[in-house]
């Protein structure tokens, strides 16, 4: 069940991780600037095994979702979204011998980065657990604010996924946080998407219409070589030099002669 609507957007302040896999004491990664507000971007740069892509899980895990308790009497509230997850995905994140592990995130809610805040939006959730057997799972009573708040808008991208063939139609359910751990997740055919728009265009259809024109328009910004809209052309991908190509200053290039970086963010 969705959060309420508002016009604001919800941006997370911080992450705080105590016994989660590799990190042992309480530990904080903050997503604020100098001023305190949500900082419009965070790099995280480390070698492997530091537990870089484990922050980017437990963000997607904290993000608030509603909680409606079993009594009558308990006012429903927030809490993560780790909280509605299977045993087997909560055990994934005790570290080994911990007794207990414990995951909060603080949020802001503002009408844009630089707006003031509006109210701040806390989760929180912990495990306990005895010879790496899970025990319990406890709400964090700072977590259980009342639900009125937008859900934070998520995506995680993977570095080894790869562009699917004809995939238009396949609907992935997959998790923000599934997307992490598997390499099985297939990007969406760019190629596809657009001849169809275009097919659909073409019966002047006006929302397909919109719609390609906007996707051009944000590859020209995305592309650096490609200058115009009128330089994307999407030809029968049935035809052996069809499917999606780019006018560049060094000719023609298909989407599969792109380099693998454009190819995906194409996607």
């Amino acid at each position: 069940m969705p959060l309420r609507h508002r016009q604001n957007a919800l941006y997370f302040l911080s992450l705080q991780i105590t016994n989660a896999r590799c990190f042992t004491e309480t530990q904080t990664l903050s997503l604020a600037d100098p001023d305190a507000r949500p900082a419009q971007w965070t790099l995280l740069v480390g070698d492997n095994g530091v537990g870089k892509s484990t922050l980017l899980q437990c963000l997607a895990w904290m993000r608030p979702t509603p909680y409606y308790p079993h009594g009558p009497d308990t006012p429903h509230g927030i809490q993560p979204w780790l909280h509605d997850q299977d045993p087997p995905t909560l055990i994934t994140l005790l570290r080994d011998g911990a007794r207990r592990t414990e995951l909060r995130a603080t949020m802001v809610e503002a009408r844009a980065l630089a707006s003031p805040r509006s109210s701040t939006v806390n989760t929180g959730i912990k495990l306990l657990a005895e010879h790496n057997r899970l025990q319990d799972v406890q709400l964090i009573e700072s977590g259980n604010t009342p639900a009125a708040t937008v859900e934070p808008f998520v995506i995680t991208y993977a570095a080894n996924r790869h562009m699917g063939r004809q995939n238009a139609d396949a609907s992935s359910e997959s998790e923000p946080v599934d997307l992490l751990q598997t390499d099985s997740t297939e990007l969406v055919d760019a190629a596809h998407v657009l001849s169809r728009l275009e097919y659909s265009a073409l019966k002047d259809n006006a929302r397909s219409r919109a719609s390609l024109s906007s996707m051009k328009r944000a590859l020209t910004e995305i592309l650096p070589f490609v200058g115009d809209a009128a330089d994307i052309d999407i030809l029968d991908p049935a035809e052996p030099a069809g499917g999606l190509q780019f006018r560049t200053r060094n000719g023609r290039v298909p989407l599969s002669g792109l380099s693998l970086g454009h190819r995906t963010v194409t996607a």
